[in-house]
């Protein structure tokens, strides 16, 4: 605040956390919300306690039908599933939001750190928040690249890893990707017109480079595999070096 930068996500209270941000540019406003899924407990906001804007994610582990008596100890399926009632508190936000701006806008720190599949309670409250009303969905948290879906009127990037990170060891250390990739979307008064990907690499410390061609190519054949379960489709782009994404 002390630095006039625009804020959402934490405050005194959850009501203070999960309260959006408006802003105008091109004629056009822009309604923002930032969640977490992935968070210390105690750092979660509540009726009266400061803290981030969670939603809740229960986890449960299935044995393998048919295969556990065979082979006794083999990995359950996990399975994931956001609250239900702190999910509809979400909905409801964003549907207020929409009230208030021509585009709405949800960022997530979500996902498990290091891994690249995009878990069921992730698409469940992806598909929700857009049926809900909004349009653009921006993911963190793993420090990996996950793929990016589109989703009715609405496009989400599930994991966009990290351009900037100051954790000491974030790669030599911790063992997360350098292959890394930010967002460009552009937006009309009927929705989203054009969206791209544009790969980086991470260096240790607080920087990132422009990658060389073969890293390059493996950043872009590495999305394009993660994207395509989901639907998506990613080609070059014919004006330069980014990824666009086949709307």
């Amino acid at each position: 605040r002390h630095a006039e930068i625009h804020l959402t996500g934490a405050g005194e209270t959850l009501d203070e956390a999960m309260r959006p941000v408006i802003v105008e540019a091109q004629g056009m406003t822009f309604g923002f919300l930032a969640m977490a899924c992935a968070f210390p407990a105690a750092s979660g906001a509540g009726d009266s306690r400061p803290g981030i804007a969670g939603l809740h994610v229960d986890t449960r582990y299935e044995p393998l039908e048919g295969l556990a008596d065979e082979h006794p100890g083999i990995p359950p399926r996990i399975v994931t599933a956001p609250d239900a009632a702190g999910l509809a508190h979400l909905c409801e936000a964003v549907r207020a939001l929409k009230e208030k701006a021509d585009h709405v806008i949800v960022s997530f720190h979500w996902g498990v750190p290091g891994q690249t599949a995009v878990l069921d309670y992730q698409k469940i409250i992806a598909h929700a928040v857009i049926d809900a009303g909004a349009i653009l969905i921006l993911g963190h948290h793993a420090h990996v690249l996950q793929g990016v879906e589109r989703y009715g009127n609405g496009l989400i990037y599930y994991g966009l890893s990290h351009v900037i990170f100051d954790m000491p060891g974030i790669l030599s250390k911790f063992g997360f990707d350098a292959e890394t990739a930010g967002a460009e979307i552009h937006f009309s008064e009927a929705g989203i017109v054009e969206a791209f990907l544009h790969p980086f690499m991470m260096e240790e410390g607080e920087s990132a480079r422009t990658p060389t061609r073969e890293e390059r190519q493996r950043i872009e054949k590495l999305l394009a595999d993660l994207s395509q379960p989901l639907g998506t489709s990613l080609t070059r782009d014919a004006a330069g070096d980014a990824l666009r994404i086949v709307l």
